[in-house]
């Protein structure tokens, strides 16, 4: 289990999350580690326009973003239960993610996707991918 913090221009957020080895998910231009997350964990640290795009969970309504906001997005190549029918999720670049797992503590250079969805019966509101600190 670890604590993740994720810090935008609207504030930051603290989420319990745990490292799943299934969660390969990169981004293929930069090559950045991604988090999956529950959009309600998160919501509130984001434009309502942008929370929109993961409502939707369509690219199309990200061409109507404010171009601030669109230069942080990166979309990303995923199949498997989480990401349900999409074969593209739609990941931002937060200010700052801190990870701590009780050992460690680490800023992370990672990309956020929230999902407008459960991840976990438990506590859990992240999905880390492996070897993230």
């Amino acid at each position: 289990s670890a604590e993740v913090v994720v810090a935008t221009e609207r504030g930051s957020v603290s989420i319990r999350g745990f490292t799943d080895s299934g969660n390969l998910l990169t981004d293929p231009l930069g090559g950045r580690a991604v988090i999956l997350c529950e959009l309600d964990a998160v919501r509130h640290i984001f434009p309502k326009e942008l929370c929109r795009v993961w409502d939707g969970g369509t690219v199309l309504v990200a061409e109507e973003l404010p171009q601030t906001i669109a230069k942080r997005l990166r979309f990303i190549p995923a199949s498997g239960a989480l990401c349900g029918d999409s074969t593209v999720i739609t990941a931002v670049s937060p200010l700052s993610v801190s990870v701590t797992d009780g050992k460690k503590s680490a800023q992370v250079d990672v990309l956020l996707a929230p999902l407008p969805r459960r991840l976990s019966a438990g506590e859990a509101k992240a999905i880390l991918p492996p070897g993230l600190i």
